[in-house]
């Protein structure tokens, strides 16, 4: 047994690497004996420890003490020591918690299937520590378990497992573990409050990501359609074009708005190309539609193509609702150079003037 008022000389302990007297130091009745102890195990690597480090950590009732004992594990590396480490993620003393998520960190590619075991642990104090354990690592290993505690009940986890995505290290985009949990990344850009997050990641990984994005441009719910349109836009790559292009001329207002903005980053000259101007007939055809919103929608696009076809039926829809009077006027615009603003009468005026040349062009 130890006296209370005998103090062992630690440093001696450990210069010469005296294990068994550093061990018998964990049960000192002096708490800072026993923290130093601790510490000097650790900085020795003592697997023979880990036994006694275990019992510290769990059983020790001084805090310091405790979370000695949880840095001296993850400098050991003791895999057995795991289950008491994330044990110990749910105490109410902070350094106690912070040691043993760095111990966690520490232990790597062993810790990360008992980390993602513990999300569903009861304790929520519990999992917001772990997924801070997981972002930590920042390998594409924690992806997989971050994404699955975006859906946690507790919204602190979520929160914590968003911003440990946003910490996974910018070295993996290209990597087939990072492509294979795009679509779950995609469906968590549902939460606005994580995309942020979320889009971070989705731009790292950047083309591999794209056909992913491109078929969930139709599937998402309505309010995400235009982040992924918008994520389309700034990867920019060409593949997107087909699904931008009937987001833009089909797609809902506001995913139509975003679309129009990726096909722009694609490329300035989108409109142009062949695969776009074989959607001119039906973009005429919205002309005449049931529903004035896609009247006005179909005269926005007419303007963007710049086709002079179009015309006439530009005109004949200068006598539609004052929303698409406007849009039509804005395509003549656009197509003639003319800005005669919503004045039929003068468009008509120019139009008989003008009609001969214009279908020569056509």
């Amino acid at each position: 047994m130890f006296s209370r008022f005998f103090t062992p000389n630690l440093e001696k302990f450990k210069k010469h690497r005296d294990i068994p007297k550093l061990r018998r130091c964990l049960r000192h009745p002096q708490w800072e004996i026993r923290r130093e102890a601790a510490m000097a195990l650790g900085d020795l690597r003592a697997v023979q420890a880990v036994d006694d480090l275990i019992e510290v950590l769990v059983k020790d009732w001084c805090a310091e003490v405790r979370a000695s004992a949880a840095s001296a594990l993850g400098e050991i590396s003791a895999s057995q020591a795991i289950p008491y480490l994330i044990q110990a993620l749910g105490s109410v003393i902070l350094n106690v918690k912070k040691n043993a998520v760095q111990a966690l960190v520490k232990m790597g590619q062993e810790a990360l299937e008992p980390l993602t075991q513990a999300l569903s642990h009861p304790d929520p104090e519990v999992r917001k520590q772990v997924v801070w354990a997981l972002g930590e690592r920042r390998e594409v290993g924690s992806l997989r378990p971050l994404l699955l505690a975006l859906k946690d009940d507790d919204w602190e986890v979520r929160q914590g497992a968003a911003e440990a995505l946003g910490k996974i290290d910018r070295q993996w985009p290209a990597s087939p573990q990072a492509v294979a949990v795009v679509p779950q990344l995609i469906e968590a850009l549902d939460k606005q409050a994580l995309r942020p997050w979320v889009s971070r990641i989705l731009l790292k990984i950047g083309k591999p990501a794209v056909p992913f994005l491109s078929r969930s441009l139709r599937t998402a719910p309505l309010d995400t359609q235009p982040f992924i349109a918008w994520l389309l836009g700034e990867i920019r790559d060409r593949q997107a074009f087909p699904e931008l292009l009937e987001a833009f001329l089909f797609g809902q207002e506001a995913t139509a708005e975003a679309a129009a903005t990726a096909l722009q980053n694609l490329d300035p000259n989108w409109h142009l190309r062949p695969e776009a101007r074989k959607f001119l007939p039906q973009l005429s055809q919205l002309l005449k539609d049931p529903e004035p919103e896609r009247r006005r929608r179909g005269a926005r696009a007419l303007g963007i193509f710049r086709d002079s076809s179009a015309i006439p039926d530009l005109l004949e829809a200068l006598a539609d609702t004052e929303t698409v009077q406007a849009e039509a006027a804005a395509a003549l615009a656009a197509i003639t150079g003319k800005n005669f603003g919503k004045d039929l009468s003068r468009w008509q005026k120019w139009w008989r003037v003008h009609q001969g040349r214009y279908s020569q062009v056509s």
